[in-house]
């Protein structure tokens, strides 16, 4: 690859097509700096099947995705093979692919998202557990997306070597710095429990009413479990039920004409990985009241880029917005850190170099091996 003056082939699996921070991902890597670098071929892996599928189903499907992959690795005969997985069954699946991609002697990728893979790898035992190690160590090449969980990685394997490779965002063309009156609070991710929209929803009832009634709290985002209906109802009951707006499934552009005009952005998770809707917050030059899980402490600094607090703690998360809300400058002071701290270390020309280097990287070692 190193003396090839033909553009590399790179087959790109992962959940193109989903809602989710791996398929924004997986689309900013096809549509980012690198696709002028490498012929990128995507093979989608999103859920095709409907959520009470039978197993017959399910194994069908995926045999379908195999053929697929097969497919490309004949037609295309790729430099590299790059699998975007999480923990659970998807890890399994990605398993699969990586044997195959290997038995066509083509160098793989993993590139390891979800905030609840280490988890994963704590619940794994026995033959499960051997064959994850085994498959992890047998990739050329394994990418976290911070320090914090290549550290996680390297506890569950001390052979495995990743490379941190973080998420990256590009930055609006201008520093959106606005005070938005009624106050604008935003809410990106699923309606699951985990993503902390329950702790979200009693922390705005808890405000003071003098503050509470001015502010909108406007939920982004899909509803993967049916949970909605049980929310509203949850608004209702807490009196805030005028005060919560929900938006639903929105497009980029959409999300982040809300993003430009919010006062501050919410991430009350229990569990994340290195969260885009995050880092695209701080890009827009909001200021952010966020949990301490995952690899948002290597993200914000406490009390200069943004405002950390501790998981499933509504009173300390109401605590943190009303501070936000009574103290304007802070806003502007946070919100300009976090958009000079995106341009420093999460910028998506930075982080594509560094993905870069690690595709010249395993592809040159496996030209020399061969």
């Amino acid at each position: 690859m190193s003396d090839s003056t033909e553009q590399p082939t790179v087959v790109v699996i992962g959940p193109a097509c989903s809602t989710g921070g791996m398929a924004s991902v997986m689309r900013a890597q096809l549509s980012g700096p690198l696709k002028n670098r490498y012929h990128f071929f995507a093979l989608d892996n999103s859920k095709r099947t409907p959520p009470h599928r039978t197993l017959i189903t399910a194994l069908r499907t995926h045999l379908q995705m195999l053929g697929e992959l097969i497919g490309l690795l004949n037609r295309h005969r790729p430099n590299l093979v790059h699998i975007h997985t999480c923990s659970g069954p998807t890890f399994y699946r990605s398993m699969v692919d990586m044997w195959i991609a290997r038995l066509y002697r083509v160098p793989v990728l993993l590139h390891i998202h979800g905030g609840r893979f280490r988890d994963f790898l704590g619940r794994t035992t026995g033959f499960c557990r051997w064959l994850v190690r085994r498959t992890l160590l047998r990739a050329d090449a394994v990418v976290a997306l911070s320090d914090g969980w290549a550290r996680q990685l390297n506890e569950f394997e001390p052979r495995l070597h990743p490379t941190v490779v973080p998420n990256g965002v590009s930055l609006p063309r201008r520093n959106i710095l606005r005070t938005r009156y009624p106050y604008r609070l935003v809410f990106i991710g699923t309606l699951k429990r985990e993503k902390g929209i329950d702790d979200l929803l009693e922390a705005v009832a808890w405000l003071p009413s003098n503050i509470r009634r001015h502010v909108q709290l406007r939920v982004i985002g899909p509803d993967p479990v049916d949970r909605l209906s049980e929310l509203r109802a949850k608004c209702r009951d807490l009196r805030i039920h005028d005060r919560v707006i929900w938006r639903g499934t929105l497009t980029p552009s959409a999300v982040r004409r809300e993003l430009e005009e919010a006062t501050f952005f919410v991430l009350p998770s229990h569990s994340e990985a290195m969260p885009l809707s995050l880092l695209e917050a701080m890009a827009c030059g909001l200021p952010v009241v966020a949990t301490r899980v995952g690899a948002v402490p290597e993200v914000i600094r406490n009390a200069t880029d943004g405002i950390l607090i501790e998981p499933r703690n509504p009173p300390q998360l109401c605590q943190a917005m009303k501070t936000l809300i009574l103290k304007p400058a802070l806003q502007k002071q946070l919100g300009r850190a976090a958009r000079a701290r995106i341009r420093t270390l999460f910028h998506l020309r930075q982080t594509s170099e560094r993905l870069d280097e690690v595709y010249r990287r395993t592809c040159d070692a496996r030209e020399v091996i061969s």
